[in-house]
């Protein structure tokens, strides 16, 4: 499987704190896949203001989903494991503006055998990317 990352699916826009723009091409990237048309979706959304920790947890996420991915075998998170998909920073300013897409879906088998890609999101707590998206 390709190594994954961050995708920016809804960004800031033109240079402005209040306009976001919708990446086609990114949402059409991880979304769209001839490898998960037939699937099932399961989007993990984690949305909320900022600093408060929603990319140290889908780090956690990713890093548990690739873990089954790959068989889910012994332990799958130790003091060797790098928190690095979703990028965060200690400290009081924001980090990143928008919502992101995990690249890479994970299909995994649901309790009745059927595949079902899981992806996961990150979003900040806005009144305008919410609308942007209703608008789609």
């Amino acid at each position: 499987m390709a190594a994954g990352y961050a995708a920016p699916i809804v960004e800031l826009y033109g240079g402005s704190k209040n306009n976001y723009k919708l990446s086609q091409k990114e949402l059409e990237k991880t979304l769209g896949r001839a490898d998960i048309a037939d699937k099932k979706i399961a989007l993990i959304s984690i949305a909320g203001a900022f600093r408060k920790g929603k990319s140290f947890l889908l780090n956690f996420l990713v890093t548990y989903l690739e873990h089954l991915q790959k068989g889910g075998k012994g332990e799958w998170f130790d003091e060797t494991t790098v928190l690095d998909k979703f990028n965060w920073r200690g400290g009081a300013d924001r980090d990143t503006n928008g919502i992101f897409i995990w690249s890479v879906p994970y299909i995994l088998e649901d309790q009745n055998g059927e595949e079902v890609s899981f992806s996961m999101k990150r979003g900040s707590q806005s009144r305008q990317i919410t609308v942007a998206f209703q608008k789609m």
